[in-house]
């Protein structure tokens, strides 16, 4: 199995909880805190670690912004009132 730790990101869940690693197996996250990566070496998990010093860590946020690909402008209907 494969562990990532993401480490010392700013991390929101969902108020900001400081700097703090991200440990995630699969597509799960399994912690939150200051984790020493040392501790996951000794297990028989293949360990990456990537620095996310000055990046926003959201654990759990899912971006429900899409683009339609094929539509045109003509093709999406109006939902509001016209100016």
């Amino acid at each position: 199995m494969n562990l990532i730790i993401v480490k010392g990101g700013k991390v929101y869940s969902p108020t900001y909880l400081g700097e703090k690693d991200v440990a995630i197996i699969g597509k799960y996250i399994v912690a939150i805190g200051n984790l020493g990566e040392a501790n996951f070496k000794l297990s028989r998990l293949n360990v990456s670690v990537l620095d996310a010093e000055e990046c926003y860590l959201v654990p759990g946020f899912i971006d429900q912004h899409v683009h339609v690909l094929g539509l045109e402008v003509r093709e999406v209907p109006y939902l509001g009132p016209r100016p």
